[in-house]
């Protein structure tokens, strides 16, 4: 009866939250140190657990451990944690499995995360000045139709005078949106 509540509990409990790339550049990074070390798998994973700062890297190591000791394999284990390991990271490290190059794999994922981390941060911060520049600009027109042409209209009224061809444009188009 405890083991149905459990299994219903984690049921309903919220899926897992992704994990920040820098988190997973850190116990991916740690998992190759250890590893190159030569510590076994399972004393890899355990500590792993109790070190991850993350909650959802914590509760992955555990399943992980939990897998392989139930004989699964490494990238096995973490190919059911799509959330979290990308197919490319399963891949690679099923192909560190295969060729007893774990350590190394990993060392490479890390850097990879690491690199493709800095891209994307950099890719944001040059988006952001185009967007920037797109909202001012925004602002400025919104400004002009709702505010300026209205008061160009009075004025050129008041002098019985006739508004520009672009204005009297603009500002019939201006009259169309807000009715």
């Amino acid at each position: 009866m405890a083991s149905l509540g459990r299994r219903w509990r984690r049921r309903i409990s919220a899926p897992p939250a992704r994990v920040k790339t820098r988190d997973l550049v850190l116990f991916t990074r740690q998992f190759s140190v250890m590893t190159s070390a030569g510590l076994p798998l399972t004393r890899t994973l355990e500590t792993l657990a109790l070190q991850a700062e993350n909650s959802t890297l914590r509760q992955v190591a555990r399943d992980t451990l939990r897998d392989i000791e139930g004989g699964n394999t490494l990238a096995g284990a973490l190919g059911r944690h799509p959330r979290v390991f990308s197919q490319l990271y399963v891949n690679m490290v099923h192909a560190g499995e295969s060729g007893s190059r774990l350590d190394g794999i990993l060392d490479r994922l890390a850097t990879f995360l690491e690199k493709s981390e800095e891209i994307r941060r950099k890719v944001k911060g040059a988006m952001l000045y185009p967007a920037v520049v797109l909202g001012v600009a925004m602002a400025v027109v919104t400004t002009l139709l709702l505010f300026v042409i209205p008061t160009f209209e009075t004025v050129f009224a008041s002098l019985d005078a006739t508004l520009p061809l672009p204005t009297r444009v603009v500002s019939k188009h201006h009259h169309i949106c807000i009715c």
